[in-house]
Parts: structure tokens; C-alpha cells; sequence
């Protein structure tokens, strides 16, 4: 996925899969782990991750927008190169605080173009 620094709509949604189908989070709850190009762990602000209906959208997430309008805001996601990736795993965590991460192998990756 691809993206430029200070956008201002969702990304497009990521979809959970396992075994090659679509796994239904209702009752899990679901973070956004996100780290730089230099591993260090990136904090999405409190609601800009969603799971969306899981009637019409079984295993899919999205990243929305923060407080101030901007997905990858440039203060919060410091891309000082023409571009930057970041690597990304959805944690899925059920009632009893085990937790999972999709994809299970490697990670999703996204690149945030430079303003």
C-alpha cells in the first residue's frame, strides 16, 4: 500500500485471513502494530484504527484518519527521505487476552511518500 505524508482519508482496508479466508473479528478486539524503517513502534491514536462490519466486511480493518484530519500526519510520522516504510500487523486479541497477528508471516508493509 501507498500513501503521501498528511493524507486525509482512510486507507484502503486491510482484510484478516486465515487459511486463505476471510476471519471474522466480531468479539476480538484489534490493534494496529505499525514500526519504521528503524523498528521503532509507532502509537496510532485511540480510534483511528476501526474494524469495520463484520455482516459485510468479515475480516477487514481500516486506518483512518487522527484528530486533526491526517492518516500519516508528517509530525507523527517523520518521512525525512523521499519515502519511508513502514511495517504493519493487525493484533487480534480475544475475551481471554490471547492474541494473534495478521499476516502471520512477515508483515504488510506501507510506503509513505515525502510532501
Amino acid at each position: 500500500m501507498e500513501t503521501v505524508a498528511g493524507w486525509g482519508a482512510a486507507l484502503p482496508p486491510w482484510t484478516c485471513r486465515r487459511n486463505g479466508q476471510p476471519f471474522d473479528l466480531t468479539n476480538y478486539t484489534v490493534a494496529l502494530v505499525i514500526h519504521d524503517d528503524t523498528g521503532t513502534e509507532i502509537v496510532v491514536e485511540a480510534g483511528q484504527f476501526v474494524k469495520l462490519n463484520q455482516t459485510t466486511n468479515k475480516g477487514q480493518v481500516q486506518l483512518t484518519p487522527d484528530a486533526d484530519g491526517s492518516t500519516f500526519d508528517p509530525a507523527t510520522f517523520t518521512v525525512t527521505r523521499n519515502q519511508k516504510v513502514f511495517t504493519v500487523h493487525v493484533k487480534v486479541t480475544d475475551s481471554n487476552g490471547r492474541s494473534v497477528y495478521f499476516p502471520g508471516e512477515g508483515a504488510a508493509e506501507i510506503l509513505v511518500h515525502k510532501r
